[in-house]
């Protein structure tokens, strides 16, 4: 107690060293020390004191006292409450990844637009998130996309989410004009049933900062409203695109019946047997809450023996022996029933909504049987070599896995009005190809679509095969962040000529965003950029954007760039060439909002073609050779056109007018080359 109580005047002493008090103290003990010997023993109590001080500091900073600890002690006891209230939060929440797509406004004041999204959780705490400013426009399309984390309280429910929308002005954010707001009401109870579109109202902000009505700036906007696609679900979910889901139709939100079709005709292995195996295919449809789609059995195909590629013919006819090809390198199978080539699935029938089919996967899972993984040494020149232990016969052993969206399948099934015949890459969890099936797939709602007659086997077959599309498909999770550099070859030709166009494309795919130099001079014709374009994404992102864009002519131009064309590739295949015309509105539009939506694909059809872009996903750097391809493709062809008096346009009688007709790319092939 003593020594508390010392160490407590000597603080308060020390600490009010600097008062008028403390000197008088001072001079007082100096006067008693130079008295006798009481004041030498005075003197040495007082040092005594002070050293009985200083340790009594040293013990209690040792052991967490002093004023110093004590506010480290508060701090300490804020974090671990802190850290106990997020623990109870994380309990009585559930974590979901939020995705949301503010696709364009509709009805709209004329503005340079652009979209803050506030999402608020249970505590107050307020992420925002923020789109790029649009043209001046009353409908404006910003296709802005984002993915957040959020977590549904089991108490409170989902987080609020609010959509603001601004008018950029030239200084500071601060001096934005606030146009209006709407909310997002997410669903209490977690995950959304699939990715869901919304048109929401947009109450507008009609008092300024003065407190002056500002009504007379809203007059056209006699509706305002934001068109959104949003989904609520897992992070390790795959999701489809929610831009793609915003362009769609209005009747895309229609149930109807829908029949999916599935044939397995061949496998190539890309590491052979040593002799024959028997191998299968399962193959499942997984509904976008995860589960399979339950259908009539079976979904696994009989066993089928792996023979050598000249022998194919051999072994469909049924006219080959095992034990004829026991030593030989077999790498390839194929599946036959009732004497015809192919094993057909049971078909798979589904009532849903096109925008529904988007979240379904289909996945292959390849086995062989009979076969046990080849230990170290006893590999035999990249060949699958007989296992030293036995194995059962029936015992089947998983390979790899193909998977791929039913969305991206449809998509290719209506671009080519027919069904889909590919290659589909069988990968391991690492990435790596094991495998190839041949398939065919169908997915129709009325009438089955004819599969490529150039594809599709004769009967009897003749092999080998005719070599089909490759299909990689969606990558395995594990490796859904790894890292992918493509270098894109582009070129442009037949761009609107009515204007100045110093064109550039600019390609976007999932937060990368890359753009090639703009020309100096008018270009339209032809349009070749020399250095390929380098871009980083991850595997997972498989879509990308490219646009067609021209620079301001002037250097003291006021205008903004001008976006002549846009498309979207869904499914990139690396050194694989895409060529996509673009539409858009009329040249010299009296209506420039209409034309902007033309050109986005916010309002469709488009009136008129706009110009074509050839892009190459190359996976390694390309010389300027490489784009001698683009060239060699081109046939000289020659357009004849005709006139007929069918059409009464009456708001033209009696004038001269003029017919202007364009074809798209006459020097560039189609898509589909």
């Amino acid at each position: 107690n003593n020594i508390c109580s010392f160490h407590q005047r000597g603080e308060t002493r020390t600490s009010s060293r600097s008062s008028p008090k403390w000197e008088e103290t001072r001079r007082g003990s100096m006067s008693l020390a130079a008295l006798g010997g009481g004041g030498a023993a005075l003197s040495q109590q007082l040092k005594m004191m002070q050293q009985l001080s200083e340790a009594q500091q040293k013990v209690t900073s040792f052991f967490g006292g002093g004023d110093v600890d004590e506010e480290a002690e508060r701090k300490a006891a804020a974090e671990k409450e802190e850290a106990e209230q997020k623990a109870m939060t994380a309990e009585s929440s559930t974590k979901y990844l939020f995705r949301l797509c503010v696709y364009s406004g509709e009805d709209l004041p004329r503005d340079n637009a652009y979209v803050r999204v506030c999402i608020t959780d249970e505590e107050g705490n307020v992420k925002v998130h923020k789109s790029a400013s649009s043209a001046s426009s009353a409908h404006p399309v910003w296709e802005y996309f984002f993915e957040d984390e959020i977590y549904v309280s089991n108490v409170n429910g989902p987080p609020r989410v609010e959509l603001q929308i601004y008018g950029q002005r030239v200084m500071h954010e601060a001096f934005d004009k606030y146009v209006g707001t709407t909310l997002l009401k997410l669903p209490t109870a977690g995950a959304s049933p699939g990715p869901m579109r919304a048109v929401l109202p947009l109450q507008l902000n009609t008092w300024d900062n003065a407190g002056e009505k500002i009504a007379e700036t809203f007059r056209d906007a006699k509706n305002p409203r934001l068109v959104v696609v949003w989904q609520v679900c897992d992070e390790n979910q795959l999701v489809p695109d929610l831009i793609r889901i915003a362009e769609m139709d209005e009747d895309a939100d229609q149930r109807a019946n829908y029949q999916f079709h599935l044939k397995l005709v061949s496998a190539e292995l890309r590491r052979p047997t040593e002799g024959p195996r028997k191998i299968s295919a399962n193959f499942r449809l997984i509904a976008p809450t995860g589960e399979a789609v339950k259908h009539a059995p079976p979904n696994t195909s009989h066993l089928a023996s792996t023979v050598p590629i000249e022998r194919l013919q051999e072994a469909f006819e049924g006219r080959l022996k095992e034990e004829d090809i026991a030593d030989e390198v077999c790498g390839q199978a194929v599946w036959s029933q009732d004497h015809r080539l192919g094993w057909e699935m049971p078909r798979w029938f589904l009532r849903e909504s096109r925008l529904s089919l988007l979240s379904y996967t289909v996945e292959a899972t390849l086995f062989i049987h009979g076969q046990s993984p080849p230990a170290e040494g006893e590999k035999k020149k990249g060949l699958f070599s007989r296992a030293a232990s036995a194995v059962r016969e029936d015992k089947p052993i998983k390979v790899g896995t193909w998977r791929e969206t039913l969305g991206e399948i449809l998509e290719s099934i209506e671009e080519s009005d027919g069904g889909l015949v590919c290659d589909a890459s069988i990968e391991s969890k690492e990435g790596a190809h094991i495998a190839s099936l041949r398939l065919e797939i169908d997915l129709f709602s009325a009438q089955a679509h004819r599969m490529p007659p150039s594809l599709v086997a004769s009967n009897p077959p003749k092999f080998p095969l005719t070599k089909a599309p490759a299909r990689k498909g969606v990558p395995p999770q594990e490796i859904w962040h790894t890292k992918m550099q493509y270098y894109c070859t582009v070129m442009c030709d037949s761009l609107p000529n009515n204007e100045t166009c110093l064109p550039y494309v600019r390609i976007t795919m999932g937060s990368s965003v890359e753009q090639t130099e703009a020309k100096d001079v008018h270009s339209v014709y032809n349009v070749l950029y020399d250095r390929p374009l380098p871009i980083q994404t991850t595997l997972i992102n498989r879509k990308a954007k490219i646009e067609i864009c021209s620079k301001p002519s002037g250097v003291l131009s006021a205008d903004s760039e001008r976006v002549i064309g846009e498309g979207v590739v869904y499914d990139i295949t690396p050194d694989k060439e895409y060529y996509i015309h673009c539409t858009g509105g009329a040249l010299d539009a009296p209506n420039k909002d209409v034309a902007m939506q033309m050109v986005k694909g916010a309002l469709r059809p488009a009136s008129t073609y706009t110009g074509t872009v050839a892009v190459k996903f190359g996976g390694k750097m390309s010389t300027k050779a490489k784009f001698d391809s683009f060239y060699k493709k081109r046939q000289n062809c020659r357009l004849q056109v005709k006139l007929y008096s069918g059409l009464n346009l009456t708001s033209f009688a009696g004038k001269k007018v003029s017919v202007v007709i364009k074809v798209a790319a006459c020097r560039l092939p189609n898509r589909a080359g």
